[in-house]
């Protein structure tokens, strides 16, 4: 309202002035909801630590993304318990599948990749 006053002349009613700090009110409310929002998740991810797993074993960390059209995608991080990355594999399957059926699937592609691999004494792990 101040801005049109200074330049355009014009002066705004008390109904106009009302209208336009309530939308004013209203945007800076959800931005503040929003912003709660956003630091509730980043607190949940602060709080997830990876923990190595015991000497000489590997952990495979999996997990799933939502049906795109028509497909999941994957993906698999393998590391040793010192922590040092081993490899990773990412793909997609075709389907519409439920997010538990997502992971599931995508555990399976971790296991048929760690059989490829030999490798033994495997510890898998995903975000559900």
């Amino acid at each position: 309202m101040r801005n049109k006053w200074v330049w355009d002349k014009a002066n705004g009613s008390a109904f106009g002035v009302k209208a336009a700090a309530m939308n004013l009110l209203h945007d800076w409310k959800e931005a503040q909801e929003l912003q709660v929002k956003h630091q509730s998740v980043r607190k949940d991810i602060a709080d997830k630590k990876w923990n190595k797993p015991p000497n000489d074993w590997f952990k495979i960390n999996v997990d799933a993304s939502g049906a795109h059209n028509g497909y999941i995608g994957f993906g698999c991080v393998i590391r040793n318990s010192q922590g040092h990355f081993i490899g990773a594999r990412c793909g997609r399957i075709r389907g519409s599948w439920s997010p538990k059926e997502a992971e599931a699937l995508s555990l399976r592609e971790a296991l048929m990749w760690t059989k490829k691999l030999n490798l033994d004494c495997c510890i898998f792990e995903t975000d559900s």
